[in-house]
């Protein structure tokens, strides 16, 4: 989740002082991820864990996790569209 790697710096945690070069391949080859924080509810950090697969076809997909993530009540949806003139 953006909004949650946002806050925190997720380069230094997983790699200390490494450069970003270092710390992406360690992400693309060696499946490095950053710990999700205890404070997390349950279902956040599953929700995060399955994001992170790294067969793009076992993640859910983006109406998957919208609809996920409104199922606990932290997001509404409007399906009303704007009306174009």
């Amino acid at each position: 989740f953006v909004f949650w790697e946002k806050r925190r710096d997720v380069f230094s945690e997983l790699c200390g002082n490494e450069n970003k070069t270092k710390v992406q391949k360690k992400i693309l080859f060696q499946n490095v991820r950053p710990k999700v924080l205890s404070k997390a509810p349950v279902w956040m950090k599953d929700l995060i864990e399955q994001m992170w697969r790294r067969n793009p076809k076992l993640r859910p997909t983006f109406n998957e996790v919208v609809s996920f993530i409104a199922s606990k009540g932290v997001l509404k949806i409007s399906n009303k569209r704007a009306d174009k003139q």
